[in-house]
């Protein structure tokens, strides 16, 4: 009885299992709705039927290129003149600083050349110069004596009709220069009585640039020493930041963007242009100098420390849908490639970061514009793995 069943199972389950709906048993003539496969190259892939495509509502869509700017690099940084919009103004001599034609306070806004102050030098002072002041006043005051008698002999011979106009007018010229050379004699001869180590002269000091006093460091009447500090004047209207950047960073930086400084705790950010200059190293210092020029008139306190915000470079990605993306049993990231209508093969890719909420980055992998699968992923696995089949 036992064989009878085995024997007449078959036979009596077929026509229940065909009116079920159950296929027929034997060979059908219809194609499998898809099923892995091995191609002419070796390459395993997975076969959909344009039915069977159409049920599963089987979507995809080409690789495209995407710009994007990651965030901006934040850093410190320092506020300074731009090359040539700082000096200072020095004595170039020893002397007595003089007073301006106006009083000087720090922010005052200059002009450049503008007279600051003047400068009395302070002479070497020489041996017997007071003996040769006196020797020259008196040499003087002899000659004054000589052209005086001659101008009066001149013009009696002159009255008598024995001397020429001419000649009389010599004479004249002579005591004239004389009682010059007289009066400059007797004046140096009082200076050195009154201020014996003063020059002659008085130099003007002027500023060697537009811009504003940073400071005052002396006073009308103050004596100084040569090279010593008297003003600083800073061209506030063209500064730069430099800033801090790990040397690790530095190409990563956008070159033709312009960064974004402000001081700390502010709110408001100003543009500056990074300046087209290597970056300074800083010895064993694993920083390396960026400079970057704010926008004229843009006023910052000089030597203020300012947030620094750069943009990192920019760079042209091929972004792949983040639908399109599965994994395997190792947490690989892959995607299904359409290889020709109906065809599929699975593609190991390399992701980069997130480009926005849908697409990752494609650091490896297909090119430009081939076509992956974006809808119908899991239906496919499960075509090539039998999983769920």
């Amino acid at each position: 009885m036992p064989t009878m069943l085995r024997l007449l199972a078959p036979a009596v389950l077929a026509p229940v299992l065909t009116g079920c709906g159950a296929p027929p048993m034997g060979k059908s003539d219809r194609p499998p709705p898809g099923h892995a496969v091995v191609l002419d190259d070796g390459v395993h892939a997975v076969t959909l039927t344009a039915d069977a495509m159409a049920r599963i509502r089987l979507a995809t869509a080409p690789l495209a290129m995407a710009a994007t700017t990651t965030d901006d690099l934040v850093t410190t940084g320092v506020v300074t003149a731009r090359p040539g919009g700082r000096a200072d103004v020095r004595a170039p001599l020893a002397g007595t600083v003089l007073a301006g034609p106006a009083a000087l306070v720090p922010g005052t806004e200059v002009t450049s050349g503008q007279r600051l102050a003047r400068l009395l030098p302070i002479v070497s002072p020489q041996r017997f110069v007071g003996i040769e002041a006196q020797a020259a006043e008196e040499a003087a005051q002899a000659r004054v004596d000589a052209a005086s008698k001659n101008a009066t002999r001149v013009a009696g011979l002159f009255a008598e009709g024995s001397a020429s106009a001419r000649t009389v007018e010599q004479a004249n010229a002579d005591l004239a220069a004389a009682n010059a050379e007289l009066g400059a004699a007797r004046q140096r001869v009082k200076r050195l009585g009154q201020r014996p180590l003063d020059a002659d002269v008085v130099l003007p000091l002027r500023s060697p640039l537009a811009g504003s006093l940073l400071s005052v460091a002396v006073t009308a009447g103050q004596l100084v020493d040569a090279g010593t500090p008297l003003f600083t004047v800073a061209d506030l209207d063209h500064l730069q930041v430099v800033a801090a950047v790990f040397v690790g960073d530095v190409t990563r930086l956008a070159s033709d963007a312009p960064a974004r400084v402000r001081l700390p705790g502010g709110d408001t950010w100003a543009a500056a242009a990074r300046v087209s200059q290597p970056p300074v190293g800083l010895g064993t210092n694993p920083n390396v100098q960026v400079v970057f020029a704010l926008d004229q008139g843009t006023r910052l306190p000089l030597g203020a420390r300012v947030d620094v915000a750069i943009p990192r470079a920019t760079a042209a990605a091929v972004a792949v849908p983040d639908s399109a993306l599965f994994y395997d049993p190792r947490g690989r990231p892959q995607v299904y490639v359409v290889r020709e209508p109906g065809v599929f093969v699975r593609t190991p890719v390399e992701l980069g970061p997130p480009l926005d909420e849908a697409h990752h980055r494609l650091r490896q992998g297909p090119p430009v514009d081939t076509r992956v699968v974006t809808v119908g992923v899991p239906e496919l696995i499960g075509t090539e793995t039998g999983v769920g089949h």
